[in-house]
């Protein structure tokens, strides 16, 4: 469609807000915008609207005032995989001076709410996230200082920095020292290890291993919904179980690692509870049998283990020398290996 001019056009109503609703065909979506919309239709309605196209905020949008609007069947609608708007692309959207269509987006952040504004700060960018006219539904399900996912339509741009959604959802970020077993969470962070056969994502508060092959560098952001298992007394994601919304490759600053010690690895293998993936080093002479990597601790009967070593790290190791690791403790095999 063009600004300006006169269509008739068939679709389904995929989104709602106070000011109208999103219009969804197979080719594209657009916001249907009358400041006096009271129609209220459901996500799933057909309709077809004869009307003309208008533009507001870099946004092309349905002249609500000059509608007509006949109704069809009501429905159910299923959403695509989202677009991640992080920084990038938040700025870049900004930055476009073209008007557009609206777009399905996931975005991250943290929710600030100041009278009717709901506003969502992103790591990385002075832009922001916004609730374009967002319905009482929406709004209930977060509160001011949330960490949160926001699903929906990127629609328009207000005062030069505020990128606005239609909200379809809004999900909570877990921090993932609060995850517990069987539950489902969505949780945001960074990649901070990997093996031949997953990852660790790490956030402020914690670290959790993904179990299964993915493609991932270190620093890469992610956004993780899926249910928490664990496998040899360590908390999991099951990769091919579990959603990921995909954000940049950033740096990432290790902390101070915790001395894995005899001490500290008998007490590691003798703990019975399910735990989180700690960070830690640890120092001692190096066997490599086949696809085992052990390393034999002075003061210990146990011994360390290096989980499923990608081939970058096996290229650095060499049975039979001393060599110190550092890395992620995260289960415990054989009643005697200390997984890192």
């Amino acid at each position: 469609v063009v600004d300006g001019q006169t269509y008739t056009m068939e679709g389904t109503v995929t989104a709602l807000c106070t000011r109208g609703f999103i219009f969804t065909d197979a080719t594209g979506s657009i916001l249907y915008y009358d400041k006096n919309y009271n129609a209220g239709y459901a996500v799933g309605q057909k309709l077809t609207i004869a009307a003309k196209i208008s533009n507001y905020g870099k946004a092309l949008q349905i002249d609500g005032t000059t509608a007509t609007i006949t109704e069809g069947e009501a429905g159910t609608y299923t959403y695509p995989a989202p677009t991640y708007a992080d920084a990038t692309v938040i700025d870049a959207f900004i930055a476009n001076t073209e008007n557009r269509l609206a777009s399905y987006v996931a975005l991250a952040g943290t929710l600030s709410v100041n009278g009717n504004y709901y506003n969502v700060t992103v790591d990385g960018t002075t832009n922001q996230g916004s609730f374009y006219y967002a319905t009482d539904e929406i709004k209930a399900k977060a509160a001011n200082g949330d960490k949160i996912v926001l699903y929906g339509y990127a629609v328009s741009i207000s005062s030069g920095r505020y990128y606005n959604m239609v909200v379809t959802d809004v999900v909570k970020i877990t921090d993932i020292a609060n995850v517990e077993l069987d539950g489902e969470y969505t949780m945001m962070g960074q990649v901070t290890a990997l093996t031949s056969n997953g990852f660790v994502l790490t956030d402020a508060t914690g670290s959790i291993f993904s179990y299964g092959k993915k493609s991932y560098e270190i620093g890469q952001e992610l956004v993780a919904t899926g249910a928490i298992g664990v496998y040899n007394k360590g908390f999991q994601l099951t990769t091919n179980k579990t959603t990921f919304l995909e954000g940049a490759v950033k740096a990432y600053t290790y902390p101070e690692a915790a001395t894995a010690d005899a001490a500290a690895i008998d007490a590691f293998i003798a703990n019975t509870d399910n735990r989180l993936a700690t960070y830690v080093t640890m120092t001692g002479d190096l066997s490599i049998s086949g696809n085992y990597y052990n390393v034999a601790i002075e003061g210990t009967t146990n011994m360390g283990s290096i989980y499923y070593p990608n081939d970058a790290i096996k290229a650095a190791l060499s049975t039979g020398t001393n060599i110190t690791v550092k890395g992620y403790a995260m289960a415990v095999s054989g009643g005697k290996y200390y997984n890192v």
